[in-house]
């Protein structure tokens, strides 16, 4: 699913994270009340800047999205 289409649908986008934080943003957000939503960074061709993204670095981004859980 594309980040616009997840917009749309009420997520909000909170960040790109690696481990270990990635682990403790997605514990904080649920623990807030927040359903987690974690996708691995597919970079598209919009001509941003895509060394954090490249298959050799160490760092494994994901990018954490967030919907208040509905009661």
């Amino acid at each position: 699913m594309r980040e616009e289409d997840l917009i749309k649908d009420g997520w909000e986008k909170r960040g790109v994270y690696s481990e270990p934080r990635l682990s403790e943003i997605c514990e904080l957000y649920s623990e807030l009340g927040y359903e987690v939503l974690v996708i691995s960074n597919k970079v598209a061709d919009n001509g941003e800047c895509k060394v954090c993204y490249d298959k050799d670095n160490k760092f494994d981004l994901k990018t954490v999205f967030t919907k208040k859980v509905k009661k």
